[in-house]
C-alpha cells in the first residue's frame, strides 16, 4: 500500500502496479535446441555455428541469442541472461535442461523511475537433436560430386597432395559458413580423384580454387543420383568435371614454332618463357592446349659453364659429364665461367633456362 502522497498509476500505487505489470513474461516454456553432432543451435529457422568450443560457452552464447525471442518484454527494458550450472556439467546435460538468470533493466510506465527485475532460476529446456546437414552426412547423402581428372597423363604426387590438403582446410573453413560444406568420401583412381559433396556452392568454390592453382577446364552437368534413393528424396545432382592441363610447371612446350618454358599455370593464363628468345611470355591456357610436351619437369638438367672459345660457350653435364658447345650470345650475357644453369637437351640440342627469370 503506498501513503496519501503517492503517485496512482491506473488507480494502482507504484509498487502495485509494478508488481502486476513486471517487465518480463514468459508465455511458454524457455527451450534452446541443439545438435548433438556439431553443437549447432537453433535460432529462426537456422542453424548456428558457434565460434567458441567448448559445450559451456556455446550454451552460454546461445542463451543469450535464443532467449530474448521467447521472452515478452516490457517496451520500456532491456534485458541481460547470466548462465549458472549448478553441479557437474555432464549431470545438467543428462537432466536435459539448465538453470539461467534473468535481469531485466527499465520500467513498467514511463513516469517511473528505472529499475531492474531478476527472475532467478528460470528452467531452460535442452532439446538434443540432430541438424539437417549432420543427418545428411550420417546418411551419406550429397549434392555435388567433384571429379578432377588427368585424362591424358598421371597425376602428380604434388598434384593430389595440393588437393586433398586444400579439400581439408577448406572443409574445416567453410563448415562454419555452410552447413553443407562437408565431404561424404572421397575416390582414388588412376588420373581422376573424385569428392562427393554436401552443397553445390562448396563444390563449386572448391573447384574454382583448384583451377585457379593448378588450371585446367571446367564442365557442369546436372544428373539424377542412385536408382537406389526413394522417389520421394530423389533429386538433379552437381557433377563438376576440372580437367588439369596435360602439362604442368616446369615442363617445356613446343607451340607456335618455339620452345616454350612453362614457369605457372594460374586460372586460364599460362606464363613462362620462350627458350629461343629468352623473352617472357603470358597467354591463354586454351591456346596451349593441343601443346606439344617436348619434355617433362622431371627432365631438366644442371649443367655447369667451365669454359668459353671465341664463338662458343662451353657446358657439361653434371650428370654424364657430356660436353656441349654453344653458340655465344647476348641472351647468354649473365652467365659466368664456373656457374650453374638448368636446361633441357632434347635430340642434341640446349634449351637454357635464364637464371633470372625461372
Amino acid at each position: 500500500m503506498g501513503n496519501e502522497n503517492t503517485k496512482l498509476i491506473d488507480n494502482l500505487c507504484q509498487q502495485c502496479y509494478i508488481e502486476l505489470h513486471p517487465l518480463l513474461q514468459f508465455p511458454l516454456p524457455l527451450q534452446l535446441k541443439l545438435c548433438k553432432k556439431c553443437n549447432r543451435y537453433y535460432l529462426k529457422n537456422r542453424w548456428i555455428s558457434s565460434p567458441f568450443e567448448s559445450l559451456e560457452h556455446i550454451l552460454d552464447s546461445a542463451l543469450k541469442d535464443v532467449i530474448p525471442l521467447q521472452v515478452e518484454i516490457s517496451p520500456q527494458a532491456e534485458l541481460e541472461i547470466k548462465t549458472h550450472v549448478f553441479g557437474k556439467f555432464e549431470s545438467i546435460l543428462k537432466t536435459n535442461s539448465i538453470t539461467i538468470d534473468i535481469q531485466a533493466i527499465g520500467h513498467a510506465h514511463e513516469t517511473l523511475e528505472i529499475y531492474p527485475e531478476v527472475y532467478k532460476t528460470r528452467k531452460v529446456n535442452l532439446i538434443f537433436t540432430v541438424c539437417p546437414s549432420c543427418l545428411s552426412l550420417r546418411r551419406g547423402e550429397y549434392q555435388a560430386v567433384l571429379h578432377i581428372l588427368t585424362p591424358n597423363r598421371e597425376m602428380l604426387e604434388r598434384e593430389r597432395d595440393y588437393i586433398l590438403s586444400l579439400v581439408e582446410n577448406e572443409s574445416v573453413r567453410s563448415t562454419k559458413l555452410d552447413f553443407l560444406a562437408y565431404i561424404t568420401k572421397f575416390t582414388m583412381k588412376k588420373g581422376k580423384i573424385s569428392f562427393y559433396i554436401g552443397s553445390e556452392k562448396f563444390a563449386r568454390s572448391l573447384a574454382s580454387i583448384i583451377s585457379y592453382n593448378l588450371g585446367g577446364f571446367l564442365k557442369e552437368t546436372y544428373k539424377f543420383g542412385s536408382r537406389k534413393i526413394p522417389k520421394e528424396v530423389k533429386r538433379n545432382k552437381l557433377y563438376i568435371s576440372l580437367y588439369l592441363p596435360t602439362f604442368v610447371n616446369g615442363d617445356l612446350l613446343w607451340a607456335n614454332n618455339a620452345p616454350l618454358f612453362v614457369i605457372k599455370v594460374q586460372g586460364k593464363s599460362v606464363v613462362g618463357i620462350n627458350l629461343t628468345t629468352h623473352e617472357k611470355f603470358k597467354m591463354p591456357l586454351k591456346v596451349l592446349k593441343n601443346a606439344k610436351i617436348l619434355q617433362h619437369w622431371s627432365d631438366i638438367r644442371s649443367f655447369i659453364y667451365f669454359s668459353q672459345t671465341n664463338e662458343t660457350i662451353q657446358l657439361m653435364d653434371l650428370k654424364n659429364y657430356e660436353i656441349f658447345d654453344v653458340q655465344k650470345s647476348s641472351k647468354y650475357s649473365e652467365l659466368e665461367v664456373g656457374r650453374n644453369i638448368k636446361g633441357f637437351e632434347v635430340d642434341g640440342k640446349l634449351y637454357l633456362i635464364p637464371n633470372n627469370k625461372k
